[in-house]
């Protein structure tokens, strides 16, 4: 199902044909149309088809999710996270050949994260614990068989309809903890420190 229409962040949308128009500044290349010049005319990202959803952190760095479950990024490759190299910037689209068959992700500033069909969720870049080392690797975040993925609160539902969220501990180690009493939820939702569950 389309995950993102009409307007969304920063300048770009999903048209009826489910390509990407963008459209305002360019230095980075994040129109995605091979060019640095900006446009205040939405253009056509470049590649790309069968898109469900963008994002993007600030306008800089855009990615795009297609039907067929493949994740691309173009514009600004802050801490290597289109790809690692000497490359500071993408003009266009770049498939993200280190995950595959991704039901849907999330990016900021310094890291993406894309949950799989086969349950994992993956992340990679900068900062990825609370040890906030710049490693420009990837981590698994220690999920499995994973139903559906709440980005907002690094919680997930599993298979067996339990619920699991990550935290961090005062050394910078990952925890994957078990949520009691909590089941049959819509949706889950963190708000500085609380984390909160909608139940259906």
């Amino acid at each position: 199902s389309e995950k993102n229409s009409a307007f969304t962040v920063s300048g770009c949308y999903i048209d009826p044909e489910k390509k990407v128009r963008c459209s305002g500044s360019n230095e980075y290349g994040q129109l995605g149309n091979n060019t640095k010049i900006s446009s205040d005319v939405p253009v056509v990202v470049q590649g790309l088809t069968d898109v469900v959803k963008i994002a993007d952190n600030n306008g800089t760095t855009r990615c795009a999710l297609t039907k067929q479950k493949k994740l691309f990024c173009w514009g600004y490759n802050n801490n290597q996270i289109i790809s690692q190299g000497a490359e500071y910037s993408f003009p266009l689209p770049v498939e993200i050949t280190r995950v595959s068959s991704v039901e849907d992700f999330i990016i900021n500033y310094s890291n993406i994260a894309a949950w799989t069909s086969d349950g994992r969720v993956v992340m990679w870049g900068s900062y990825l614990d609370a040890t906030y080392t710049s490693n420009f690797s990837q981590i698994e975040l220690g999920f499995s068989n994973i139903k559906r993925y709440f980005f907002n609160s690094d919680c997930a539902e599993l298979t067996d309809l339990t619920i699991w969220c990550r935290k961090y501990t005062s050394s910078g180690a990952n925890l994957i903890e078990l949520v009691n009493g909590v089941s049959n939820i819509q949706t889950i939702a963190k708000i500085g420190q609380v984390t909160c569950a909608l139940l259906k």
